[in-house]
């Protein structure tokens, strides 16, 4: 679980943060935002 409360995955060599997400819940994510230090998605 992230620090303000999402949830956090990893695909190939990025960490997803995944707002809604619930820690053991597994999510279909489209990337909507990409940073060099982090990716915000929604599902």
């Amino acid at each position: 679980m992230g620090f303000q409360g999402e949830g956090v995955g990893r695909v190939d060599d990025y960490t997803l943060f995944i707002e809604g997400a619930i820690e053991g819940e597994e999510v279909k994510v489209k990337a909507v935002k990409t940073q060099k230090i982090m990716d915000l998605v929604s599902y």
